[in-house]
């Protein structure tokens, strides 16, 4: 990334057991890295994946012997995309991936990634994101969910708001 002269303004990254979400909390801050990472909850908001985020990123950092603090400021999560419950969909969710599909040619998964997506889309609709921002969203696979999940991805089903 660095090499490639890239650069973000953020990173939205799925936030649910926490490895990868705290894993990166870890090596950014390892790296002094400040580029904040936004964790999309994918099974719970953020009073309950807040402590399990820092808690992975502590262990990782004193597992390599890196003398540094996680403080509740380092971690970022945002929950209320993920609603009625981890492995049942929702608009938002059907909306996001959709999206992808047609404009960007990308397909998610309707029980991680999309949901991930509908987050990225919310917060952008809300202003969180502002106009000219560059985010990085971290897709972290899950394609074959999305043949599982083929109809309600169509909006064949209805399902909850």
């Amino acid at each position: 990334m660095f090499d490639e002269g890239l650069s973000f303004d953020r990173i939205v990254v799925g936030s649910g057991s926490s490895g990868t979400h705290g894993g990166l909390v870890a090596g950014f801050l390892g790296n002094n890295i400040r580029i904040p990472i936004v964790g999309i909850g994918v099974s719970r908001d953020l009073p309950d994946q807040q402590p399990l985020v820092l808690k992975e990123a502590q262990a990782v950092l004193d597992l390599l012997g890196v003398d540094i603090r996680v403080k509740p400021e380092h971690v970022n999560c945002v929950g209320g995309y993920w609603q009625p419950k981890y492995s049942m969909g929702n608009q938002r969710m059907v909306e996001a991936v959709q999206m992808l599909a047609r404009t960007e040619g990308i397909p998610l998964d309707p029980v991680y990634t999309g949901k991930i997506m509908a987050g990225l889309i919310g917060l952008a609709r809300s202003g969180e994101l502002k106009a000219g921002e560059d985010v990085l969203f971290l897709h972290t696979g899950g394609l074959p969910s999305l043949h599982a999940y083929e109809r309600e991805v169509l909006g064949e089903i209805k399902l909850p708001a």
